[in-house]
């Protein structure tokens, strides 16, 4: 009873008249005594003290003050309330707190306490709708991750990508963008593939976009009419992309041209049974680890660390699509399917136009050595570079082409890795690349200047 009374004078300090914003607080306070109040213990300890004890004004007021807008119409309380005011009208009257003759179960108020009354309403309400706003939101955020973590998706909270730490998430082996895994996991794997469909995969930053032209006017009959008419995304979608999204690709009419940077192992389903035709473009992991760190800093995020840091991750496997060796050893495994093109980015800057010619001849469209050159001097890097509707300059204002004073079409040079790894930090790479040598696969890094073809070409 002692702790009780010290409650009780608590709650009438905070509901002075001086501070009635605090009567929200000790009202909520109040309602958690309901219980106790209505104790028969409590009742008869009440009942026996006399009326003009110090403590029956005390609880009166309390009750007046804080618990009559919560309690007044629920029936264990209110005998209680009506007992209080009947029993000490001469109190209630001269704190101004209305009159109520005894046996008379109605309540008046005070006129100015009906505004302090609504005004704690609306204050209680207004405060539980936020608090109520807030539960939900973590609720529902919770609820997420737990649906993730039943998908098998595990997030990767890492400082090296600045505010944006949750970047990247692991699913399946894998190591891809946070805001695109619920269409990667969910979505792909059911979209129906179409036997014309034609397919450009591969690592980010390995020359995707350079690939699709090429792929893409080849299979037109170098149409440079439509080509230039629509920009390389509304012409080439990106399978995992919220822009224009899978329903929108559905939707196209055949041949589809779609561009994934998925393995090989979270494409669709239907590529067991349906046979588009795809190729595979793969670049040196040097070249692809200091572009990739470009075109990160380029979206916006701010990197904690430098080049080599990012490469570091990037051999961690912690970089989107990640990891780089199983990405590419999944592909070179299938190059031996009829429908798969395996296409080294080097290969493409050491002989262009031998190379699209084999581009040419497994998409079924010969092309002449004029169109090849033709097409070369389109695909050049600065060309590309200059072109609307391939350098990605529908993007500003989401990228930060001012902060990194560099555009999507960055160098397109073969070695320009060089210039920002160590001689330790190469060894590493070599050290990866050295496991697929087994397999056949070897990576050229560097290329003297007589060996590449001019016009210098585009990396994307």
């Amino acid at each position: 009873m002692v702790a009780f009374r010290c409650c009780v004078n608590q709650m009438l300090r905070l509901t002075h008249v001086n501070n009635p914003g605090s009567a929200v607080n000790v009202s909520l306070f109040g309602v958690c005594w309901h219980r106790i109040l209505c104790r028969s213990t409590f009742k008869q300890a009440v009942f026996k003290m006399p009326l003009n004890h110090t403590f029956a004004p005390m609880l009166c007021n309390m009750f007046s003050r804080s618990l009559s807008t919560f309690v007044r119409e629920t029936s264990p309380i209110k005998k209680h309330f009506t007992f209080f005011r009947t029993a000490c009208p001469s109190e209630l009257k001269q704190r101004g707190l209305g009159y109520c003759s005894p046996r008379v179960r109605h309540v008046t108020t005070a006129p100015h306490d009906r505004s302090r009354i609504r005004n704690l309403l609306i204050a209680t309400y207004v405060s539980g709708a936020i608090g109520a706003t807030l539960l939900a939101a973590i609720g529902y955020r919770a609820f997420g991750r737990f649906k993730k973590r039943a998908r098998g998706i595990e997030e990767i909270d890492e400082p090296f990508y600045g505010r944006r730490k949750q970047y990247i998430c692991r699913y399946r082996g894998y190591t891809l963008p946070s805001s695109l895994i619920d269409t990667i996991a969910n979505d792909v794997p059911w979209f129906e593939v179409r036997d014309d469909d034609i397919w450009v995969v591969g690592f980010p930053k390995s020359g995707a976009t350079w690939m699709q032209e090429i792929v893409y006017l080849i299979a037109t009959d170098f149409d440079y009419e439509s080509a230039g008419s629509a920009t390389i995304e509304d012409r080439f979608p990106y399978l995992e992309y919220p822009i224009p999204g899978l329903k929108a690709i559905s939707a196209m009419s055949s041949p589809r041209f779609i561009k994934s940077h998925l393995p090989f192992s979270l494409l669709p389903k239907d590529l067991t049974e349906k046979k588009p035709k795809i190729i595979y473009i793969v670049r040196n992991p040097k070249d692809t680890a200091v572009s990739l760190h470009a075109f990160t800093r380029l979206q916006g995020t701010k990197l904690n660390g430098t080049v080599e840091n990012f490469a570091e991750m990037f051999l961690k496997d912690l970089v989107i699509y990640g990891p780089w060796l199983k990405h590419v050893q999944e592909a070179w495994e299938q190059k031996n399917e009829g429908n798969v093109l395996f296409v080294s980015y080097e290969d493409l800057h050491r002989d262009f136009r031998g190379t699209a010619g084999q581009i040419a001849k497994f998409l079924g469209k010969p092309a002449s050595e004029a169109q090849l050159a033709e097409l070369e001097q389109h695909v050049s890097f600065r060309s590309m570079q200059n072109n609307d509707k391939l350098n990605y300059s529908w993007y500003k204002g989401f990228w930060d082409f001012e902060g990194t004073q560099e555009g999507f079409m960055r160098k397109g040079k073969v070695g320009d890795w060089k210039n920002h790894f160590s001689p330790e930090l190469a060894n590493q790479f070599d050290a990866m690349t050295a496991k697929l040598e087994s397999l056949g696969l070897t990576f050229v890094d560097d290329l003297p200047e007589s060996d590449v073809n001019k016009p210098e070409i585009v990396t994307a």
